[in-house]
């Protein structure tokens, strides 16, 4: 099972998986940080005192043609340094999840990469009906 893990989720290795489940046709993924010493962002101060959990909810890449969704538990951190501006940080994951966004970089990169592909083709059928020629002769807004 730890291999199966491993292979499909292989874009996940920066984390530990701690199970897999289905919940009607979504395969939801629990998994936490390593549990690693954190760098204060501030400061540069690394930290290994928790000061609580946080969970995020990222969509990750289809499997078997089914929405895949990790339950991530990270850690909020406390800077141990008194005078440091910033008390408790959040753990950061870099190459499977940005701050802040709703997907994991794996996913983020192949909707850019769709995106990118079908953004001339979208652009090219708008055009003729901007330009008025499947409007039977309308000019085009703004004339």
């Amino acid at each position: 099972m730890t291999m199966l893990v491993d292979v499909v989720f292989s874009g996940l290795s920066a984390l530990s998986v701690e199970g897999v489940e289905e919940v009607g046709d979504v395969v939801v993924v629990r998994a936490s940080t390593k549990g690693d010493a954190v760098a204060c962002p501030v400061c540069g101060t690394l930290t290994g005192r928790v000061h609580a959990f946080h969970e995020r909810v990222p969509a990750d890449v289809p499997v078997d043609g089914r929405r895949v969704l990790v339950r991530l538990r990270i850690r909020r951190m406390r800077c141990p340094v008194t005078e440091c501006v910033r008390q408790t940080l959040r753990e950061q994951v870099p190459g499977v999840i940005e701050r802040y966004q709703r997907r994991t970089v794996r996913l983020g990169e192949q909707v850019r990469s769709v995106v990118r592909e079908l953004a001339g083709r979208a652009s090219a059928r708008l055009l003729p009906a901007r330009s008025g020629s499947r409007s039977g002769g309308i000019p085009p807004c703004g004339s």
